[in-house]
């Protein structure tokens, strides 16, 4: 969860987190299982937010996983470090096995210099799993509410790894049901019957364990579609895009490159 949309009431986020959170997290970590993500796997998070993922990655794989954010205060590296996640508001040093960039590019003014930095703390042959929002004909109010400066394309956010020298090895779209309700969204807001500005954010959910579930079972069915298509060579639209990619070994950097 990103740090705006944090409850100033729960700083460790809501006692039930957002379907969209807790779907997303579930396909996180099918990506990380299946490039044998585990025990002794160096695992960066970019812009990791309030580190929920990350200490639930850490529990489901006893990989060691780094937080990495800018936005980070002391009370909120402690909060994790607490929690037995590392925290940092600086570039890490060390070279990670996997680097995870879930949501964030959108928030860079400089995109492709994020991308390259965080590449860059990812060993040759590693990995990089990419999600951003899809489609900038739907960027709203709610983008402007997270400090979004844009929505991809798949092409545009191909195009963005391939700059960065990141061989996308898996691609397509998430959240296919979620689509079609956004654009509805976004049409009322056009005509002035949308909603306000001041979106809350998946920190604020308040539905309880079963109404949940329930979501959260709808869209990890969607998330097996998706994968079963994409695998395929075919990509279905959804309200989000993702890329496993792999940074090549040294010596294949320029046959990556565009």
């Amino acid at each position: 969860m990103d740090l705006r949309e944090r409850a100033p009431s729960a700083p460790n986020g809501p006692a039930v987190r957002h379907p969209w959170e807790q779907a997303r997290a579930r396909f996180v970590l099918e990506r990380l299982a299946g490039i044998s993500v585990g025990p002794g796997t160096r695992l960066l998070d970019v812009g990791a937010g309030d580190g929920w993922l990350a200490g639930e990655i850490q529990r489901a794989t006893g990989c060691r996983v780094t937080c990495w954010d800018h936005a980070y205060r002391d009370d909120d590296e402690q909060r994790l470090r607490e929690r037995g996640v590392a925290a940092s508001r600086v570039a890490p040093t060390e070279q990670f096995d996997v680097a995870l960039l879930l949501d964030v590019l959108e928030h860079a003014d400089d995109d492709l210099a994020l991308l390259r930095s965080a590449a860059l703390c990812v060993r040759p042959g590693g990995h990089v799993l990419v999600t951003v929002p899809a489609w900038p004909a739907l960027f709203s109010a709610h983008d402007r509410a997270l400090c979004h400066r844009r929505r991809y394309t798949p092409a545009t956010c191909r195009r963005l790894l391939q700059r960065a020298e990141l061989v996308v090895d898996e691609a397509g779209g998430l959240f296919h049901g979620l689509l079609a309700a956004r654009a509805l969204a976004v049409l009322l807001e056009r005509v002035g019957v949308g909603a306000d500005a001041s979106i809350a954010g998946v920190g604020h959910w308040r539905a309880g364990p079963m109404v949940s579930g329930a979501v959260t079972a709808m869209l990890r069915a969607e998330q097996h579609l998706s994968l079963r298509v994409a695998r395929r060579g075919l990509e279905l639209p959804g309200l989000s895009w993702f890329a496993l990619c792999t940074r090549p070994a040294l010596g294949s950097w320029q046959s990556a490159a565009p």
